[in-house]
């Protein structure tokens, strides 16, 4: 297109036009949206990404914590059966209970009764008091309920218990077994020195009684002259076993009613 000229001045003058920014701002804006949508989905790609290893991360910590909870539990359950394991070998001890109930609180003591075992003076010490209750509540129940009678005391704990319905739940089994034989025993021991100390006021009572021997003078002299000596002969066996029934027949009739009674 040619310029257009001015005769005047004899040059070309330009041709100033006004130019519309229309399209050049919305060049701007189209590409900063574009460019914003690009960066916001990067980002959102990234939140997106690092919320789902989050939540990843999250759920294999809450695993591992759940494992170690059931670890530690499983640990607790084992510590806590080994621990009643212990406690049950050391009080299943005759000799241990026995010594707890004549009153034994040395614990080296307790030791040497019931062998080597884990448990510390601590746990002992606890295990002593426990048996030492249970002890006590079995006399209390126990002095109260067996019956002083020979078949209860031949019998055994474990035939008690079943004959006796209202005994109350036990916590130490052997406690109260050792407190049963240990009653039954001190109550045959009272009976029999109770028989002894009877029998011996009977044998008191049916013994001789005491008499004196009437006064008589022996004479001087041969009792039977040498001719009534040579005149005696011989008895033979029969009549010497007749005589000496007679004898003893004799002497029974004399002896008191009431001692011929106690010898019968």
């Amino acid at each position: 297109m040619p310029l257009p000229t001015d005769p005047a001045i004899g040059y070309c003058a330009p041709m100033v036009t006004a130019t519309d920014p229309t399209p050049f701002l919305s060049t701007i804006a189209g590409a900063s949206s574009g460019l914003v949508a690009i960066v916001g989905g990067l980002l959102v790609a990234r939140f997106v990404s690092l919320d789902s290893e989050q939540q990843g991360a999250q759920r294999v910590l809450d695993d591992a914590e759940a494992r170690l909870a059931i670890a530690q539990q499983r640990a607790r359950d084992a510590a806590d059966r080994l621990l009643r394991w212990d406690v049950q070998v050391f009080s299943d001890n005759w000799d241990v209970v026995e010594a707890i109930l004549e009153g034994v609180t040395d614990l080296a003591e307790l030791r040497r009764q019931g062998g080597q075992t884990r448990l510390t003076d601590e746990q002992l010490a606890r295990l002593v008091e426990e048996v030492r209750r249970e002890l006590a509540r079995a006399q209390q129940v126990l002095e109260s309920t067996v019956p002083a009678s020979e078949d209860v005391e031949r019998a055994s704990w474990d035939d008690f218990r079943r004959s006796t319905p209202g005994l109350p739940e036990t916590n130490w089994e052997l406690a109260w077994e050792v407190v049963f034989h240990r009653i039954c025993e001190r109550r045959a021991a009272d009976r029999k020195a109770t028989e002894r100390a009877r029998a011996a006021e009977r044998a008191r009572s049916a013994s001789f009684p005491a008499f004196a021997l009437p006064e008589f003078s022996v004479p001087e002299g041969p009792i039977f002259s040498p001719r009534v000596l040579a005149g005696l002969k011989p008895l033979d066996r029969a009549t010497q076993a007749r005589r000496r029934d007679e004898l003893m027949a004799a002497a029974t009739s004399l002896w008191p009613a009431w001692w011929c009674r106690s010898c019968s």
